[in-house]
């Protein structure tokens, strides 16, 4: 499971399409539907962080919706590297303290490590 959730991670990272230079986070309503598209008990965690990771690729969220997107998730790893995979792709940067206090000070420094 590490190294299929290591090669989705590297495969979009190193895609192109970046949300990093958004003007303005997503609407409200195209949130919804992002987050509704994910909120089915019948896919599985792994299929969840390849979504949340595409969309915020070609998206601009806050980080109160990604924070949305990470409870969505169960498997508490899953949540650190999807955490890892949109970290430097948020609107409110100034924000991420707030996204980081859900895991422990071991798993910030884990995510703080997929700074650009």
């Amino acid at each position: 499971m590490k190294t299929v959730l290591s090669f989705f991670t590297i495969l979009i990272l190193s895609t192109t399409l970046s949300a990093s230079n958004c003007d303005a986070p997503v609407t409200l309503e195209r949130f919804n539907s992002l987050l509704k598209s994910l909120d089915k008990e019948a896919m599985v965690d792994q299929k969840k962080f390849i979504l949340i990771s595409a969309y915020a690729q070609r998206e601009c969220f806050t980080v109160d919706q990604l924070i949305l997107f990470l409870d969505v998730i169960v498997d508490h790893k899953i949540q650190i590297s999807t955490a890892q995979a949109v970290f430097n792709l948020v609107y409110d940067s100034e924000n991420l303290d707030k996204l980081l206090d859900r895991f422990s000070d071991y798993e910030k420094q884990i995510i703080k490590k997929s700074i650009r």
